[in-house]
């Protein structure tokens, strides 16, 4: 019987389908559709998503008359389609549909210009309305689509056209979103959230946890079908595989062999571009496919506005790969090393370690862990470093020099301790157990990494950290080894060796990239300056290395309190109390977390958040951090220079508590801001403009100065601040030549 012959409203087709049973209402879709006047809404989806039970409950409670079609494959013809069309207009609508039958010439002629006649029709329509057309993927000819498209281009601001389907129809929409006339509504909206899947597992009698709806809405990604069938395999196992055969009932029936094949192959892929499936399954049109597949069959989803990169659902994928697997193994594991190649290509590493142990060839997977894995560490990417080592067994892993090494960069992210030092003394006895997996650099890279991490006398560290800073190439090994090489070079008081070594590093770390070590670099160089009171190039450098850590969020990296100790020195000495003392901090609080690795990092932080203490006012701050920074030197009999600097801090804080009568930090901030002012030429007033305070405020803060150093005079008040390390000995430019 075709739709022509259909005389009555009371036809199945033309009657809002039955809700079913525990329908989650989106109350998002109900919102959109409820201000849709004057609008075509499209709601899109694969099947299972609930569109037309969505759409019907909302037409349900419309106050307009509402005419449901539920098309179906006769409608692609136009002359049917006006005849489906004409019965359920008439019931709705002023619309003269008897007008619109033109004689049987070509489709093409009869679509074009019954198309242009019901555009008018619909467009004096004085009604207010709604004609809901389901199941609108069914119609693909273009004579039907004109008709479709002249309706919504006609509709009266008083009705609303809603087009439900599997796909976005061949009608030109993009002039009506232009005018903001056409309304959205796609899976991402349909699909449930967690309180809606909490709700099915609860009507069907599955368990209910915070756990097992975090783990149906991660399975499913909220595709309400699947929520039910996982529901159901939760509530009975015996149903555990409904979910494929309807995949392949609903999503797959009507997709034509050769899509299927594209699906397959790429279903190992879990991000799709044209290029890349065009390398892996050497064609040239998989970006037209892709389009297609994700606006006509809804079995791809955008990432992007542009259409330049999808993904399948994940049951669809998870579907498609075990039929790959199925299908030919030899060639799914083919495709993913092409797919690891491309993607090494264009340096996304993770994608191509990935896919390399998808393939199971461990051996490509391990070079490049091995190739990257410490510029991923030195960016702050341990999580992923850790992810590659953990996708290889783990008894591989222990025979593995490259893996070991990994491992303990990884082990940098966390919680850092014996564990690092551990995986590098695995990575030896790797090495030693299996010498064919040496690269080239492997021992050197396993024994200056041990060197940079070790607490052990540097006069067996500094042979393997001047070594790896000589030997190895330009990159992050050779850069980390550079780093302790100069720290423990400027501690043994070869300070030229010390800056010449991180100068040139610092450069090729920031060429490279390697930002978190091209920061720390910059607060090693800091430190010497600091020390030598060389105060202007030190201020440079530490806030260079501060601005290196804001500016790429690795703040949070506790291997970096040397930086975060650096610039509080800095601030302190310029003035900046409030951000120096946020920065000890910061300083402070990161500690901890190397206590047992790099001694000289734990020296160097200590020595510098000690030197920031006394220009804060703070020595007994002071006093703590140096007592650490020896305790930590009791077993580095070598470094002479860092312990002469311990001293020299010491006879400061000494001298601070004896120069300030008031205790320890009694100084206010903006009496330290003045002070920071006073061996200046600037007079009372011109402080007051610097500091943006009255004239009087200025005078009262510097006479309680004066009173809480015990001076009685501006000179006075800056040699009793200097002695006690609030003020750098003159030698340095001062504070007018750098505000």
């Amino acid at each position: 019987m075709t739709s022509a012959s259909i005389g009555t409203r009371d036809h199945p087709r033309f009657v809002l389908p039955a809700l079913p049973a525990h329908l989650v209402v989106r109350r998002g879709v109900q919102d959109k559709l409820a201000g849709s006047e004057g609008c075509v809404v499209l709601v899109r989806a694969p099947g299972g998503y609930g569109k037309s039970s969505q759409v019907a409950h909302w037409a349900a409670t419309e106050t307009r008359p509402v005419a449901w079609i539920e098309l179906d494959a006769a409608d692609d013809d136009p002359r049917e389609l006006l005849a489906t069309l004409t019965g359920p207009l008439r019931s709705v609508a002023s619309i003269d549909v008897d007008t619109l039958v033109e004689p049987a010439f070509s489709l093409q002629h009869y679509a074009s210009t019954v198309a242009a006649k019901l555009g008018r029709a619909v467009a004096v329509s004085p009604d207010p309305f709604v004609l809901v057309l389901d199941e609108v993927h069914l119609v693909r000819s273009a004579g039907a689509h004109e008709l479709i498209e002249a309706f919504a281009a006609h509709l009266p601001a008083t009705a609303t056209l809603v087009l439900v389907g599997r796909g976005e129809p061949r009608t030109a929409l993009a002039r009506l979103r232009g005018l903001a006339r056409v309304i959205d509504v796609t899976s991402t909206d349909l699909a449930l959230d967690g309180d809606g899947v909490a709700t099915v597992l609860a009507a069907l009698a599955a368990p209910v946890n915070d756990e097992a709806v975090k783990a149906v809405l991660a399975e499913t990604e909220g595709w309400p079908v699947g929520v039910r069938l996982a529901a159901m395999a939760m509530a009975d196992p015996r149903s555990a595989d409904s979910t494929q055969g309807y995949l392949h009932e609903e999503w797959l029936r009507d997709v034509s062999p050769d899509d299927i094949d594209f699906l397959l192959d790429v279903s190992g892929l879990d991000w799709l571009a044209g290029p890349v499936c065009d390398h892996v399954l050497a064609r040239k049109d998989s970006g037209k496919v892709l389009d297609r597949l994700a606006n006509q069959q809804l079995l791809v989803l955008p990432l992007d506005r542009r259409g330049s990169s999808y993904r399948m659902h994940r049951l669809l994928r998870d579907v498609l790969e075990s039929d790959a697997n199925r299908r030919d193994s030899d060639r799914v594991r083919d495709l993913h090393v092409r797919s690891s190649e491309w993607f090494e290509r264009i340096d996304d590493i993770d994608r191509a370690i990935q896919h390399a142990v998808a393939a199971d060839d461990l051996l490509r997977a391990e070079r490049l862990v091995g190739e990257h894995s410490g510029r991923y560490a030195t960016g702050g990417r341990y999580t992923a470093v850790t992810r590659w080592v953990e996708s290889f067994p783990p008894a591989y892993v222990l025979e593995s020099p490259e893996l070991c090494l990994a491992a303990a960069v990884s082990e940098l992210g966390l919680e850092p301790g014996e564990r690092v030092l551990t995986w590098l003394r695995l990575g030896e006895e790797a090495l030693r157990r299996n010498p064919e997996r040496e690269t080239g650099t492997t021992e050197l890279r396993i024994a200056s990494f041990h060197g940079v991490l070790s607490n052990e006398p540097s006069r067996v560290t500094f042979p393997m950290v001047e070594r790896g800073f000589h030997e190895l190439p330009a990159g992050p090994w050779r850069s980390s080894a550079a780093l302790a090489f100069g720290s423990m070079s400027h501690g043994a008081g070869d300070e030229d060796a010390a800056i010449a070594a991180m100068r040139v590093c610092a450069t090729e770390a920031s060429t490279l990239g390697l930002v978190a070590i091209t920061a720390q670099l910059h607060a090693q160089l800091a430190a010497i300056e600091f020390f030598n009171e060389r105060w202007s190039s030190g201020v440079a450098l530490a806030r260079t290395a501060r601005s290196i850590l804001r500016d790429t969020d690795l703040e949070s990296q506790p291997r970096l309190a040397a930086v975060f100790a650096a610039s509080a020195v800095a601030e302190a000495y310029e003035g900046q109390v409030d951000a120096a003392r946020a920065d000890a901090a910061l300083a402070r609080r990161h500690l901890p977390f190397v206590a047992n690795l790099a001694w000289w990092v734990n020296v160097v932080s200590r020595l510098l958040l000690g030197r920031a203490a006394l220009l804060l006012a703070d020595p007994g701050g002071a006093r703590a951090a140096l007592a650490e920074a020896s305790a930590a030197l009791d077993s580095q009999p070598d470094a002479v220079r860092f312990r002469s600097i311990v001293e020299e801090l010491q006879q400061s804080s000494r001298a601070a508590r004896a120069t300030l009568p008031l205790g320890v930090s009694s100084l206010t901030t903006a009496e330290l801001r003045v002070l920071h002012f006073l061996p200046t030429n600037l007079s009372l007033g011109e402080i007051a403009q610097r500091l943006y305070v009255s004239r009087n405020t200025a005078k009262s803060q510097t006479a309680s100065v004066y009173r809480k150093l015990g001076a009685s005079s501006r000179s006075d008040a800056v040699e009793l601040a200097r002695a006690a390390g609030l003020l750098a000995t003159p030698g340095d430019q001062n504070i007018t030549d750098r505000r």
